[in-house]
């Protein structure tokens, strides 16, 4: 049986910081990457609340509740966008390795341990080589 690849998707217990460092990798990785032509985001979309986001961490240091409150709901956006953009990935990629990484999304452990239930990568050479050449740039 093979296993097809899934992106861990859980931002349960993530930081505010790790997460919003997170989007942002996913901003420049996903949305410039031709292996990836069509996201179900718009790439501005997904800036302006990452960029909301960001501010809504930095105004809620001070404690107030209503500020809590609109980072909180801010970072459920955050999380249901990624949650979109990592299957989207997810599925994108057919199957491979280096274009699934490629857009900044991690592989379950599982997957990762078991590399004898997903293609040799050495057949896929010239997608990696595409891969590293478009997040590269």
């Amino acid at each position: 049986m093979v296993r097809r690849i899934g992106a861990l998707l859980g931002f349960a217990n993530t930081r505010d910081s790790e997460l919003l460092v997170f989007g942002q990798n996913v901003l420049e990785r996903l949305f410039e990457n031709p292996a990836y032509p069509k996201p179900p985001l718009k790439k501005e979309t997904f800036k302006t609340l990452l960029d909301s986001y960001g501010a809504a961490i930095t105004a809620a240091l001070d404690g107030s509740k209503q500020a809590i409150a609109e980072r909180n709901g801010l970072r459920a956006e955050v999380i249901a966008a990624l949650r979109q953009l990592g299957h989207y990935a997810q599925y994108t990629c057919n199957d491979d390795m280096p274009t699934f990484i490629s857009a900044d999304f991690s592989p379950p452990s599982w997957l990762v341990l078991h590399r004898s239930h997903w293609p040799s990568l050495s057949s896929r050479t010239s997608t990696t080589a595409k891969a590293a050449n478009c997040s590269s740039k």
